[in-house]
This record gives C-alpha cells, sequence and structure tokens, in this order.
C-alpha cells in the first residue's frame, strides 16, 4: 500500500470517528446538555410539620400543629429538651412558655381571650405555684401576686378580687391596695 492510500485510510477513519461519534451522542442523549435554569422559589409550601435538625440529626426547632390542631412553634436545646414553646392552646388565645436548661417550666406569657396579658414567674410543671410571681394587666386592673413555696397566695399589689375564707364573702380591692394573706389563705392585712 503506497503512502497516499495509507493516508487516504488514516484519514478518512478520523473522519468516519468523528461523523459516528457525534451521531451516536445526538441518537443516544438527545440534545447536548446545558447548565440547569436555576429553580424559581415556591411561594407557599405546605406541611403538617418543619423541622430544624443540627449536623448529629438532633431535632432543634419545630413547626407544627398540637394534637388537637392549633399551630405550635418549639424550640429545644442541644439536648432536645424544649426550652421555648409558642402556640395557641384550645381555646384559640396565644401562650408563650419559657424552660430552663433541664425542661422545668420557668416563665410562661398569656395573652388571655379578653385582652389581658397574664405573666407568670418561677412556675413548675404542676399547679402548684411554688415561690411563683404573677402579673396581670387588663380592662378590670392589674396587679401583681406572690405565692409562697408551698403555693399559696400571700401578697397582692394592686386591684384583686378574692373570697373571704372565714365569712366566704367577695371582696373587691381597687387598683392601689396592698393584701397580705397568712399561711391558710386568711387576710392579715389590706390597705387602703
Amino acid at each position: 500500500m503506497s503512502k497516499k492510500q495509507y493516508g487516504l485510510i488514516v484519514v478518512l477513519a478520523l473522519v468516519g470517528g468523528l461523523v459516528g461519534g457525534v451521531g451516536s451522542s445526538q441518537l443516544l442523549l438527545g440534545q447536548p446538555a446545558h447548565a440547569e435554569k436555576k429553580a424559581k422559589p415556591l411561594k407557599v409550601i405546605e406541611a403538617e410539620e418543619f423541622r430544624v435538625v443540627d449536623k448529629d440529626g438532633r431535632k432543634r426547632a419545630q413547626l407544627m400543629l398540637t394534637d388537637l390542631g392549633f399551630p405550635a412553634l418549639i424550640l429545644r436545646g442541644k439536648n432536645e429538651l424544649i426550652r421555648l414553646h409558642m402556640q395557641l392552646v384550645p381555646r384559640g388565645f396565644p401562650v408563650l412558655w419559657f424552660r430552663d436548661e433541664s425542661g422545668l417550666l420557668k416563665a410562661s406569657l398569656t395573652l388571655l381571650p379578653g385582652g389581658d396579658v397574664f405573666l407568670t414567674l418561677g412556675v413548675k410543671e404542676s399547679i402548684v405555684k411554688e415561690n411563683a410571681a404573677e402579673i396581670l394587666v387588663g380592662k378590670s386592673g392589674a396587679n401583681l401576686s406572690l405565692y409562697d413555696k408551698n403555693g399559696k397566695l400571700r401578697t397582692v399589689l394592686g386591684s384583686t378580687t378574692f373570697k373571704e375564707r372565714k365569712r366566704g364573702r367577695i371582696i373587691r380591692r381597687p387598683l392601689s391596695s396592698l393584701v397580705l394573706f397568712n399561711e391558710i389563705g386568711d387576710v392579715v392585712l389590706q390597705t387602703p
């Protein structure tokens, strides 16, 4: 075979390989690849719960509906214990609970249905308000209530209504009053 014939075969092989490669890529792959267009952000995302987890997979935040169908936002510490919990409660008003690093309830803020605001400090998990303070501000006035270590009301500064233990009378005190109770709930001082 001559040099000319050999050169022609090489050129034809290269051209045939090139044409075959281009043709097969079009046939097998469709159109040539291009960079994807950036997806448009969604305007609405619907879900029953959103969770934020840390790099170790621990739940740190949740936006969800409670078992009774009320919306709640929960923030958790590194140990996954709830530190802040905000939700609408069954009667439809908002409540915000604050917990310490061991998960014990220490403070709550509630907006009551009539518009009154209720702040409780030093709360435990039970109904007993052990060493607690409550502040109520609303249409009927405002007051600060202090509870002892047994959860007994001991002091009210501001307007309040209470039932006398001995006589059973309902007593209404004005905004400028101070009422002190003993450990069994009897009034020991009220002024003015």
